[in-house]
């Protein structure tokens, strides 16, 4: 952790409550979100005692709750908790339950659940009131596609010269294994990100997004250029960071568009959600087995 990571972190606050007085709410959101999820430093905490350590995560939640309170209170009546909230709720408490079943206490549990909170709870929250409609979800749509544009240089860059620019701006290596970036016969990009594996998410993801903008008429053009130019260029980035993964997914994002659009089914995505929901049942269940049968193995998965 050095001064520059620090100040980062810090300056975050400010920004995002400029971010709301000059622009709409959802859309200061949605910045505010993707400005600290690109760009703020990894593995950089304030601690203090016996709260959460104020992290990257941390940070970018408290801001925008803080903004939210001064500039549109009113936005917090809105929220009207309902069955597809139950999920979430399940997952913020289960720390806590799995405290009090492993006779670990009531403190770790408490500790364990307010940390699942910040980390999950609250940026859901604020999904639910600022990206709930239309509007919402298509200002994070172009949010994302802008974000590919910004972060595209970056990655090639760091594809040429190996994951540098975290440390060039804030001193350190942004992961712990940098043998891990190098893939596929050359260098993956990290950029700002904790690996590259969340790089190439986020570039796959950028990358569907320019695709639909431009299949479904919904944005021509871009800075005066044409959306088919900008899905070529995102595309071609998205191959260079080298996360195989984030090839597959585009593959299975790529046919569940275009089902949806000349098919008119939504078969495809169900099934996707399915075979994901099966894989992490069934790595689940490996890892309960290997727990309580008191093996070393770990799998892959």
């Amino acid at each position: 952790m050095t001064p520059q990571a620090q100040l980062a972190l810090l300056l975050l606050l400010p920004i995002v409550l400029l971010l709301f007085k000059r622009f709409p709410t959802d859309r200061a959101v949605v910045i505010s979100f993707i400005l600290a999820w690109l760009f703020l430093p990894q593995r950089t905490t304030f601690a203090f005692p016996g709260l959460p350590n104020y992290d990257r995560t941390s940070a970018t939640s408290y801001s925008i709750i803080l903004a939210t309170y001064l500039y549109n209170p009113q936005t917090f009546r809105t929220f009207k908790f309902g069955w597809l909230d139950i999920p979430m709720l399940m997952w913020c408490i289960s720390p806590f339950l799995s405290s009090i079943t492993n006779n670990l206490g009531p403190y770790d549990g408490f500790s364990s659940m307010l940390t699942q909170i910040i980390k999950y709870g609250i940026p859901y929250f604020l999904g639910r009131l600022y990206l709930n409609n239309f509007k919402g979800l298509q200002e994070l749509a172009i949010g994302i596609f802008v974000s590919g544009i910004v972060y595209a240089p970056l990655c090639i860059l760091e594809s040429l010269i190996s994951p540098q620019l975290h440390r060039m701006v804030y001193g350190y290596h942004g992961i712990e294994q940098f043998s891990q970036s190098y893939r596929l016969g050359g260098y993956r990009p990290n950029v700002f990100m904790n690996h590259g594996l969340a790089t190439g998410m986020w570039m796959m993801t950028a990358v569907l997004i320019a695709l639909w903008l431009w299949q479904s008429g919904t944005l021509k053009k871009f800075l005066h250029i044409p959306m088919n130019l900008w899905f070529i260029g995102l595309y071609v980035t998205h191959l260079l960071v080298r996360s195989t993964g984030a090839y597959m997914y585009m593959a299975f994002g790529v046919v569940i568009l275009f089902c949806a659009k000349f098919l008119r089914t939504a078969f495809p995505k169900l099934l996707l959600i399915l075979l994901l929901s099966s894989y992490l049942y069934l790595g689940g269940n490996r890892e309960l087995h290997r727990r309580t049968s008191g093996s070393n193995y770990s799998g892959c998965y």
